[in-house]
């Protein structure tokens, strides 16, 4: 039932301000504002409960969504901007036009019709804060180590691979090669920034234990060769239970791992991923599906993976299990189910190995 005298509105959000439009009986109103605390009220200020309100997702949308939904009580429609072609595409691109761009798709389309998101809930919020820190940290361990290499290259020691100085034992031995104090002094300085950074991973291991433990589904995600947690971690922050898709080929579809599909008259061309996604669960879930497809609890991926690599080449086949891993994720944690390939005593040791303790809801 359309509601009396709805408003619509578009916000384009950026990190400092946000652009508002407002659709009222035919005429657009405009509004800017800054995105701090002072900032939101104001915005809050001029909402109405009947309107309805496009946004972009992103962290400070979801913030500014959350609020407005728990304070004004509005109908927000928070948008996924990868599929937001018509603003996407656009030759006239600027804040203020995608805000009022946003404000027509709410007025002219429905939920069903929109390429709508859900919002975070407070445990996924914390979930992808900690996935994020983990990239960071642990982005920036290799590039110390790569800084280490490069010092002991221009040292004239060329025979140490990067490999060699990603431990504590080996980068003491490495260092008795060094003769000249400079070499030495920068070694030291590196080794110090190297050993701060591994704590604060160590650090974030123990708190991605606890998110893991107190989320059932860890335990089935768990059970699948390959997934550890951080795969794990990343799946649960940014898919959930999986109850937002309603079918598998939709969580891969998210994380990017579908092709690309050319469509021209008769003819049908499939291409390279797309790349368009979740970059958090993508990043790593080549790594596992090499794991998966080496187990010897691989099962029907695993057969999958050894017909496909000899046809269309390993690195084909193996984003292609990608795809299947993720798609078999999804499935154990809606079926609340484990891998049915690996056995019991193999997925408690693995538990136990990631000090994993699910804490029953």
């Amino acid at each position: 039932m359309e509601v009396m005298n709805r408003r619509h509105i578009g916000i384009d959000v950026g990190k400092r301000t946000m652009e508002v439009r407002i659709i009222d009986k035919g005429k657009v109103i405009n509004w800017n504002g800054k995105t701090d605390e002072r900032g939101r009220e104001a915005l809050l200020g001029i909402l109405r409960e009947t309107d309805r309100i496009g946004i972009e997702a992103g962290m400070p949308a979801f913030l500014i969504a959350k609020q407005i939904i728990r304070e004004v009580k509005s109908d927000v429609v928070v948008l996924n901007p990868g599929d937001l072609q018509i603003i996407y595409k656009s030759l006239k691109k600027t804040d203020k036009e995608d805000a009022l761009k946003l404000a027509r798709m709410v007025e002219k389309y429905s939920n069903e019709e929109l390429p709508v998101v859900t919002l975070p809930t407070e445990e996924e919020e914390k979930n992808r804060a900690l996935v994020s820190q983990m990239i960071f940290y642990k982005g920036e361990r290799n590039r110390l180590i790569n800084r280490l290499h490069s010092v002991y290259v221009r040292s004239g020691i060329v025979d140490l691979s990067k490999k060699d100085l990603r431990t504590a034992g080996n980068r003491a031995k490495c260092k008795e090669s060094l003769y000249e104090e400079g070499f030495i002094k920068e070694v030291n300085m590196l080794e110090k920034l190297i050993v701060d950074t591994e704590e604060n991973i160590g650090e974030l291991d123990n708190k991605k234990a606890e998110a893991l433990s107190k989320n059932e589904n860890s335990q089935y995600l768990l059970s699948i060769p390959g997934v550890g947690p951080e795969l794990a971690l990343a799946f649960l922050a940014y898919v959930g239970d999986g109850s937002r898709f309603s079918k598998a080929s939709q969580v891969s579809n998210y994380v990017g791992l579908v092709p690309k599909v050319d469509i021209s008259g008769d003819t049908i061309r499939y291409g390279h991923i797309t790349k368009r996604g979740c970059t958090q669960i993508r990043r790593v879930a080549v790594q596992a599906a090499w794991a998966l497809v080496r187990s010897q609890w691989g099962g029907d991926l695993q057969k999958k993976y050894n017909e496909l690599a000899p046809k269309r080449g390993k690195g084909i086949a193996i984003v292609a299990i990608s795809r299947k891993l993720i798609e078999l994720m999804w499935t154990v944690i809606t079926k609340k189910t484990f891998y049915w390939y690996m056995p019991e005593k193999n997925r408690e040791a693995k538990f136990k190995l990631y000090k994993i303790r699910i804490v029953a809801a």
